[in-house]
């Protein structure tokens, strides 16, 4: 099924499983944008990396 015969399948039956079909429709054809998960990281915890620290609790 592609997004558009998801979205209309959803529009069709106002069903909560429907919507969730059709998102995960959508982001397996959605294409990888750069930066988005360094964003997401920097929105969350202020900063790009996420690596964390060596000196835990020293």
């Amino acid at each position: 099924m592609d997004e558009y015969g998801a979205w209309e399948h959803f529009a069709a039956t106002g069903r909560v499983e429907d919507y969730l079909l059709y998102r995960e429709v959508k982001n397996s054809t959605a294409k990888p944008q750069d930066g988005i998960m360094e964003d997401a990281y920097e929105i969350q915890y202020g900063r790009s990396d996420t690596d964390g620290t060596d000196n835990k609790g020293k």
